[in-house]
Parts: C-alpha cells; sequence; structure tokens
C-alpha cells in the first residue's frame, strides 16, 4: 500500500521537521497537534493541514509519527488505541532515540505497523532541517522496519536496523556527540572569557578548531586525531592547567584527560609519561569524590 497520509502528533522540531520534509515530498499532512494550543495552530499553519481533534484525523492517515516526550509515548498510544484511531496496515511510528517500539504496543495490538524511527541529527530549527545523507536507525519488526525503511529513502537519509536492547547504548552515543559537544564548548567559551575574549570573537577563534578536529576524527579515527598535550606527554603543561581550572571544569578536564591518555597510548606515548598523567587526573577525580 502506497503511504500518503500523514498525521504528526506533538509537532515539535522533530516532528514538525519530518512533516514539512513528507509535505515537500508529495506526502499530505492530514492533522498535527501539539500540547499548546498556539503550537498547533502553528504547526498547522506551516504544515497546510487544517486544526483537528487527533481523534478525527489519525484514523484517516496512513502514518503516524508521535513525537511527543518519552514518557509521554506509550500513554498517547494508549489513549488513542482506546479510542479506535488505529487500523491494521497502518504505519505507527515514534522518533526517540532511547525507546523501542515496544511503546507503541496499543497501535500494533490493532493491527498497525510499528517502529521506532530516529534520525540522528540535530533539529535546531525545523524549517532548515534536511535528512540528505543523514541517517535514520530504525527498530520494530520485519514489515514495519521495510516501510520505515522506504519512507528514510524517500527523505533522502539512510538507513540502519537496530536491535531492541541496542537503543540505550545508541542514544547515549549520540547524546554525547550532539548535546555533551555543546557542554563542552560552552566550557571552552567560558575558558575563553575568563582568558579576556569577548563572546563573539571567541566563538571565531575557536570555529577553525572545532570544524579541523570534527574532519580529522570522520577521516583519520579518534586516536590518529588526537593531537595536544596529552598526545605528545607534556606532564607540566597539564598542571598548568589544572591550577588554574575552578574544581568543577579541573573535574571534567580529568575525567577526560584519563580517556585521552588511553587514546594516546594506543598511537606512542610512553607508558612513563602516561603514568605520570594518569596520575595528575587521578589525584583530581579521587579529590572530588572524596569531597563531601
Amino acid at each position: 500500500m502506497l503511504m500518503q497520509r500523514v498525521a504528526v502528533l506533538g509537532a515539535g522540531r522533530v516532528g514538525l521537521s519530518l512533516g514539512l520534509m513528507l509535505k515537500s515530498r508529495g506526502y499530505e499532512v492530514v492533522g498535527a497537534c501539539c500540547r499548546r494550543v498556539e503550537n498547533t495552530e502553528r504547526a498547522c499553519r506551516l504544515l497546510g493541514c487544517p486544526e483537528a481533534s487527533r481523534l478525527e484525523f489519525v484514523p484517516v492517515a496512513d502514518v503516524v509519527i508521535i513525537s511527543t516526550p518519552d514518557h509521554a509515548i506509550a500513554s498517547v498510544a494508549a489513549e488513542l488505541r482506546a479510542a479506535g484511531c488505529f487500523r491494521p496496515g497502518q504505519l505507527v511510528m515514534h522518533t526517540s532515540g532511547a525507546r523501542t517500539s515496544a511503546d507503541l504496543a496499543p497501535a500494533a495490538a490493532s493491527g498497525a505497523l510499528t517502529l521506532s524511527f530516529h534520525p540522528l541529527q540535530t533539529f535546531p530549527r525545523c524549517e532548515t532541517v534536511s535528512l540528505e545523507g543523514v541517517l535514520v536507525v530504525g527498530e520494530g519488526e520485519g514489515p514495519a522496519l521495510a516501510a520505515g525503511q522506504a519512507l528514510a529513502r524517500v527523505l533522502g537519509a539512510r538507513w540502519q536496523s537496530l536491535r531492541p536492547g541496542a537503543k540505550p547504548l545508541y542514544h547515549a552515543a549520540a547524546v554525547m556527540t550532539c548535546n555533551y559537544l555543546v557542554v563542552l564548548l560552552d566550557v571552552a567559551l567560558h575558558l575563553m572569557a575568563a582568558a579576556g575574549f569577548a563572546e563573539e570573537p571567541a566563538r571565531a577563534a575557536l570555529e577553525p578548531l572545532v570544524r579541523s578536529t570534527l574532519e580529522s576524527v570522520v577521516h583519520l579515527g579518534p586516536a590518529a586525531a588526537l593531537t595536544g598535550p596529552v598526545a605528545r606527554g607534556e606532564v607540566e603543561t597539564i598542571a598548568t592547567h589544572l591550577r588554574c581550572l575552578d574544581p568543577q571544569d579541573r573535574n571534567l578536564y580529568s575525567v577526560l584527560g584519563v580517556r585521552a591518555v588511553e587514546l594516546a597510548r594506543s598511537r606512542g606515548l610512553s607508558e612513563q609519561d602516561a603514568c605520570r598523567l594518569r596520575a595528575l587526573f587521578e589525584e583530581v577525580t579521587h579529590e572530588t569524590v572524596q569531597r563531601p
């Protein structure tokens, strides 16, 4: 069956982005809703669909996208099943990176194909997001996976299916890559500010370094991409850094430093230098654990 009609439940940045991308590829968005009325109005305006109750538009949709917060997925599915909104052959999918298709069991019980469909992409502004060349990770049963893969192909995305038990590890990797990279850069910008840089010049100064580092990791791998004082075994430089950082940043620097030493060892750092660096870092992390 050709699936052309789409419903979006939780039309925030991810749900609205998917709705807009599918609309641009000829799909009809039959309805969208959010928790807040003003967000529902905006989503319906952008998607070109009428404002209506989800009990009206979900039954006529071929593809139902549930893009609510993770904790709400199962309850939304249960409410829709109780209202008789699902039907056999319908594709019902959620966009959580961490949750599995088991949260959609109420839809499966009604004969729908159920799937977790997670684009490995950040969605800062829904109107500008593209999935061209982006990996979509899917989890579910055979027919649902086939339908999800076809949908990913429509969006220009690459596809990878995943077993349910692997989703927490996969999602943790995504969070480390995206969210915690932002946190690390925020820490770096605060250090630049303490050194006397204004915010805009600091961001401009770090941008080439961030881009070239990511390029090196992608093309060479983490071990070969690692440069700097840990890779060179410069113990005194590291000690100077640790002395100037506040306790929270010093602990973060040290936790990451321990992992950096292991990477550096794999590319030739001597065991003597590695031991001296580990001792520096572990002294800091031990102090943090012992602090009341």
